[in-house]
């Protein structure tokens, strides 16, 4: 996965970024 840099701030955490990468892959 490429990094995004157009993350919110609170999801900036390594929990936030799971989440992230979870609904990313739930929406792909």
């Amino acid at each position: 996965l490429a990094a995004r840099e157009d993350l919110p701030a609170g999801r900036v955490t390594s929990r936030g970024r799971i989440e992230w990468l979870l609904d990313e892959a739930a929406a792909a």
